[in-house]
């Protein structure tokens, strides 16, 4: 009797432990099919967001103008009323003028022609002699330093079209290119070191 009673008591503790660790099976399958189906979707926009950060922090490309040329007075509309940098003074402004406007020259001297000179240009006028200029004397050239804005052959050729001629001038040792712009020539003057960079500009009417 005792032993029957032990039997019935170990298949109702084996069933009972079947029936537990059957149940845990179900809930960790329930857990697992529930984890590969929501995966997918969490790692979609993870992703996701991933390549929209990636999108922000792209720097933007030619937001901004390269340049640094600031001439805006260099414009074939200008040079070609014989005049630079000055609304006042240009091709054809007398010494009283010039004076006037500018002041008594830092300098006078002579190189390939009298010239008034002050610090960043130079205003030439038709006189060999210094003593002999007068008052209502023309100026007939102007050489302007452009050394430190950076002025380009490239933004030149392109404000003016290819240069009608260039090359050493015997009488002074200059290098000089050479634009057309109406009745008036612009000579510009390259760097030594760098035939791309332009250190002075030089205006006059054109030789006819």
């Amino acid at each position: 009797m005792k032993k029957a009673v032990w039997i019935m008591t170990a298949v109702v503790v084996i069933g009972v432990g079947s029936a537990l660790w059957y149940a845990y099976n179900q809930n960790r399958a329930s857990q697992a099919a529930l984890t590969d189906t929501t995966s997918p979707q969490q790692s979609g926009a993870n992703h996701t967001s991933a390549k929209k950060e990636t999108v922000q922090q792209q720097p933007k490309s030619g937001s901004a103008d390269a340049s640094n040329i600031q001439l805006p007075w260099l414009t074939k509309a200008h040079v070609s009323q014989g005049k630079l940098d000055d609304e006042e003074i240009g091709i054809g402004t007398t010494a009283a003028e010039l004076t006037a406007a500018l002041g008594k020259p830092d300098r006078i001297d002579n190189y390939e022609g009298v010239y008034y000179g002050y610090q960043d240009a130079a205003f030439f006028f038709p006189r060999s002699v210094a003593d002999e200029i007068e008052d209502s004397d023309p100026i007939v050239k102007m050489v302007l330093n452009v050394e430190e804005h950076e002025l380009t052959r490239s933004f030149l050729n392109h404000r003016f079209g290819q240069p009608v001629d260039e090359g050493l001038m015997e009488s002074t040792g200059d290098y000089l290119i050479f634009y057309n712009v109406g009745k008036y020539t612009l000579a510009a003057s390259p760097d030594d070191g760098d035939k791309n960079k332009i250190i002075g500009l030089e205006l006059s009417p054109s030789e006819k």
